[in-house]
């Protein structure tokens, strides 16, 4: 594991990202640190290192940056999804200017073609492990308020790893601590629906999408999730 980047606690995480914004001094603040630390995340999830065996970086930067900022959150699902679109350039732009054209059609792009593709061995072995890293990142957390947001990034990954039992179950477990976070009505929904990445065709729902939600243990009727979604690629 490489050098620390950050302090290990809540309160010098937010300090950092908020002076840089104050001072003038953010994009500095963005290579020095954000670019390094999705690096770091983007090696580890490659690795075989248990997923417990994350250092401070990993296991309470990334859960305080991702629930105080949204843009952070999508960094790194978007490089747990198709890391080799995530390069130093797309962070800065994600983390700098979040709203801007170039970063929501840089997302969109991750997000629609990486849905549209099949899922392979590597992609899925990848996602998976980025799944149970996130979940490991909430069951780590002392901060009960920092333990939602990894749930609901470990619910999504696992939901784009077609593992709809997985996500339901941690989809369920964020939305009991926040339910005001809408990454989980994403995955629910789509859950309900029966919509999964990778079973589409043609821009059309595969007829496999309700075989292959039941084949992971979920009823799309199942009245504990929200309203479904069609098949497309799901907005962060």
């Amino acid at each position: 594991m490489s050098d620390r980047l950050l302090d290990e606690t809540a309160e010098p995480v937010l300090d950092a990202w908020k002076t840089a914004l104050w001072n003038g001094t953010f994009s500095e603040y963005v290579d020095a640190l954000i670019v390094p630390l999705t690096k770091k995340w983007q090696d580890f999830i490659a690795g075989d290192d248990p997923v417990y065996s994350m250092d401070g970086d990993l296991s309470v930067t990334v859960p305080v940056l991702m629930t105080n900022f949204l843009s952070f959150r999508d960094l790194m699902l978007a490089a747990s999804i198709d890391p080799d679109r995530i390069d130093a350039d797309f962070v800065r732009t994600q983390v700098t200017r979040p709203s801007s054209p170039s970063s929501c059609n840089a997302m969109e792009r991750v997000l629609v073609e990486s849905y549209h593709s099949p899922l392979t061995e590597s992609a899925e072995r990848r996602i998976t492990r980025a799944s149970q890293a996130f979940e490991a990142m909430g069951n780590h957390a002392e901060v009960i308020s920092y333990k939602a947001m990894p749930y609901a990034c470990a619910a999504y990954l696992a939901w784009w790893s077609c593992d709809g039992a997985a996500a339901l179950n941690l989809g369920l477990r964020s939305a009991s601590i926040n339910d005001e976070i809408t990454l989980n009505d994403i995955v629910l929904g789509a859950i309900k629906g029966a919509a999964y990445p990778h079973l589409v065709v043609d821009g059309m729902a595969s007829a496999a999408s309700d075989t292959a939600a039941m084949a992971q243990g979920v009823d799309p009727a199942d009245p504990t999730v929200v309203s479904g979604m069609g098949p497309s690629a799901p907005t962060l």
